[in-house]
């Protein structure tokens, strides 16, 4: 296992730029934390071998001072690999992982990477899983890319509606509304979100009260999509999206990505309707692991 320094990132970046699009997640992560910009505060990345890398695993600290956990709520994880024999090589290196911590783990590759993981944890006595009451895990995902000078959506809003970026004011909200787990750390992850600048696009109804809206994540990725359910059935999910896409191209992206749990339709639909793209051949799990408690 090697823990990598700052100056050895961009022989990461490069690495995980070929592995697109199960790599997208850590990706980003590591581009942004090399060039200082839109960083995650305490990440740490460790791969297999340097310069040839073939896995690595990021961590997002739980225990950061003054800064929120990732917005699971526990330790975050993410993982990629080209070689399974290799991943499993290093989930099996001491202290790669804090096997005591709840665990979060993110975009795993299904069927090779996510075995390697479900392999190591039964042989800690648990079973990764993914939990029904937070959202935010998921046993099966896609991912829909957008190149971001071809996307298109025309649309006029209501009178008295406006768009515009979401505010702090807005997180509690979205903490209420998006159900990942522990309220108060969903809440101070959002209102850390915003207050860091990370690109946001939401429709404000006549009351000034967000009716859709979505962000862009510490992973690169546009999550945390949400229309209240009065509001279904209008468009205005597309909008959003296709706004966050303007937004992230005027601050420099050319690439554009979601999540979508499989079998989201209405979620596909309004991707494809402004130019996103379904990789193919790429499926994600989003699980937990929970520590087998010792009697």
């Amino acid at each position: 296992m090697i823990e990598l320094r700052d100056d050895q990132l961009p022989e990461l970046v490069a690495w995980l730029e070929k592995g697109f699009p199960a790599s997208l997640n850590i990706y980003f992560l590591a581009r942004n934390k090399m060039r200082k910009n839109s960083d995650w505060p305490r990440l740490t990345f460790a791969v297999d071998e340097f310069p040839n890398i073939s896995a690595c695993v990021c961590r997002a600290s739980p225990d950061s001072k003054g800064l929120p956990t990732f917005s699971n709520g526990y330790y975050a994880v993410f993982i990629h690999a080209d070689d399974a024999g290799k991943l499993k090589n290093l989930l099996d290196q001491p202290g790669i992982i804090d096997w005591t911590q709840r665990i979060g783990f993110h975009s795993i590759q299904r069927p090779d990477n996510f075995r390697v993981l479900e392999e190591k944890c039964l042989s800690l006595g648990v079973q990764v899983m993914c939990n029904s009451v937070a959202d935010y895990y998921v046993p099966h995902a896609r991912f829909a890319g957008f190149n971001i000078k071809d996307v298109h959506c025309e649309y006029v809003l209501p009178e008295g509606y406006r768009l515009g970026p979401l505010g702090v004011e807005n997180a509690q909200q979205i903490a209420e509304e998006k159900h990942y787990g522990d309220p108060a750390v969903n809440l101070a992850f959002f209102q850390h979100l915003i207050r860091s600048g990370f690109a946001s696009a939401a429709i404000f109804n006549e009351e000034n009260r967000p009716i859709a809206y979505i962000v862009q994540r510490p992973e690169g990725v546009m999550g945390a999509g949400f229309v209240n359910p009065n509001y279904r059935g209008k468009g205005y999910f597309k909008v959003v999206l296709y706004e966050l896409l303007k937004e992230m191209g005027r601050r420099g992206e050319t690439l554009g990505y979601a999540d979508v749990t499989t079998g989201n339709k209405p979620s596909e639909t309004a991707m494809t309707s402004i130019g996103g793209v379904f990789y193919d051949g790429y499926e994600g799990c989003w699980c937990e692991f929970i520590p087998k408690i010792s009697e």
